[in-house]
């Protein structure tokens, strides 16, 4: 429900919460049937901001589902992580300055850590 100017704020408010994809195909639907987007921002009680955003998703997205996030891109390459672990697995008893001199990646410690932690490799 929109707010008011000035009204009160509802605590029960989820903030950044994605649509789900049959709400997303209610509104869709909605404006292929030939509402306006304010028509239906009153219908559904959202803004028409995202009603529009939904309009243009749905353009892209493939059977309802979000695209997903793409998130940080690794440090290391697949190539090198495997390397890492070959050099574990053949000098278990190998320290991190070495590993990373005999690997010659430039990157830190905790970084070879969670590479051997993924793989069951922890001390």
């Amino acid at each position: 429900m929109i707010r008011s100017p000035l009204g009160p704020i509802s605590s029960n408010r989820v903030h950044k919460q994605e649509y789900t994809p049959y709400q997303r195909g209610l509104i869709h639907g909605a404006i292929s049937g030939g509402l306006t987007p304010s028509k239906v921002q009153r219908l559904h009680g959202i803004l028409e901001s995202f009603v529009r955003g939904i309009c243009n998703v749905v353009v892209w997205q493939h059977h309802d589902q979000s695209k997903p996030r793409l998130g940080r891109p690794k440090k290391l390459s697949l190539r090198d992580e495997r390397h890492v672990i070959k050099i574990v697995r053949l000098d278990s008893k190998i320290i991190y300055q070495n590993l990373l001199t005999k690997t010659r990646v430039n990157v830190s410690t905790k970084t070879i850590y969670r590479i051997l932690k993924e793989e069951g490799i922890i001390n």
